[in-house]
């Protein structure tokens, strides 16, 4: 095909079908097959079956949008990473203890959901943020000392090791040095991912902040995997790079949304 001609590329990717949608010079053509496993697959699939009927080939795609249901699966179905949960001394359970203001306030036979983190799987630090900035520095030996016991502890009763870590210190949204110090030290001494509170959700009230922090570490190794596959597969094809969609209905490069898997929990649905 000429390169006057723009060919734009839509790729959505359900629980059951994985739709792809091609816009070639204004002309709109549309595809339908199964998703399959590795979804990655059904979406090369699909793409070569949708340029098929447009008359195209995969390496006239000038630009490739990708949705995918990856990370709210991995959530709904709580097939996510075993995951660590690292925070201040004293606020382990600020997870499990949430807020007042949940669903059915006086149904005093309401069930909670369960943490991504059990318990035995939240570590406790030693330091302390104020107001006023850093009052208690971390201690290096003692974060040292605690990825050995992380990478050391049995994930749950099947003994798998810990797969990812969610660092979210007391105040890190404005003062993040302890916290950076942590995530760094962990990310030397684990080879797992870590996903730090002050960067991916940089706002106060600590229960959001860590239960956005802990989705992202719970999601992350199952987003970086099947991107990683996708986009070997893609340039293979001759397709251009995927940006990913997000929950805010914009899209993001790959590099960036591995960098903070959570903003695509919505990126499907």
């Amino acid at each position: 095909m000429s390169r006057d001609h723009s060919v734009r590329l839509g790729v959505d990717v359900g629980g059951t079908f994985t739709d792809v949608a091609l816009l070639v010079d204004g002309a709109l053509t549309t595809t339908k097959v199964p998703t399959t496993e590795p979804q990655s697959e059904g979406v090369l699939r699909g793409v070569r079956e949708g340029c098929a009927a447009a008359g195209i080939e995969p390496s006239d795609v000038d630009a490739f949008a990708h949705a995918m249901t990856v990370s709210v699966n991995a959530l709904l179905e709580r097939d996510g990473a075993t995951t660590a949960l690292v925070t201040t001394a004293g606020f382990r359970d600020v997870l499990e203890i949430g807020r007042q203001d949940r669903p059915s306030l006086y149904d005093l036979g309401a069930e909670k959901p369960a943490p991504l983190v059990p318990r035995r799987r939240r570590f406790e630090v030693d330091e302390r943020a104020t107001v006023d900035g850093i009052r208690d520095r971390v201690d290096k030996d003692a974060v040292r000392d605690l990825a050995a016991r992380i990478g050391t502890e049995p994930g749950d009763a099947n003994d798998e090791q810990i797969e990812s870590v969610a660092v979210s210190l007391l105040h890190a949204y404005a003062h993040p040095e302890n916290e950076r110090r942590v995530a760094s030290l962990l990310r030397e001494a684990l080879d797992v991912p870590v996903s730090a509170s002050h960067e991916v959700r940089r706002e106060f009230r600590e229960f959001e902040r860590t239960a956005t922090t802990v989705a992202d570490a719970y999601v992350t190794p199952a987003i970086e995997g099947y991107l990683g596959r996708l986009l070997d597969e893609a340039r293979d094809a001759g397709l251009p790079d995927p940006r990913v969609m997000r929950s805010n209905g914009g899209v993001a490069d790959i590099e960036t949304v591995r960098s903070n898997a959570v903003t695509t929990v919505l990126s499907g649905p």
